[in-house]
């Protein structure tokens, strides 16, 4: 089996989505479903969406995975001094 890798385009959307869907679904979750495949989408429309790091795998021509990338950062826990860059050592 052969897996090809390429950058994900427009057309390929809808397929990605129900992809996440598909993969996520529990149907013995209360209430049934899943939210994953949403967030894919709220993703997609994010400003700090990487559209250079958007990847499809195919095999035999069809979707059958897909890599989301965005820029990632944690405003809960910004340092209040600047980081000494030798450490603290003298």
């Amino acid at each position: 089996m052969e897996i090809f890798i390429r950058l994900k385009n427009e057309e390929d959307y809808y397929i990605v989505e129900n992809l996440t869907r598909e993969a996520f679904w529990k149907p013995d979750k209360r209430p049934v479903g899943c939210d994953e495949h949403y967030l894919v989408n709220k993703l997609r429309q994010s400003s700090d969406f990487i559209k250079e790091l958007d990847y499809v795998a195919l095999v035999d021509d069809k979707i059958v995975g897909h890599i989301i990338y965005t820029n990632g950062r944690n405003d809960k826990y910004k340092r209040k001094k600047p980081v000494r860059k030798n450490n603290g050592k003298r």
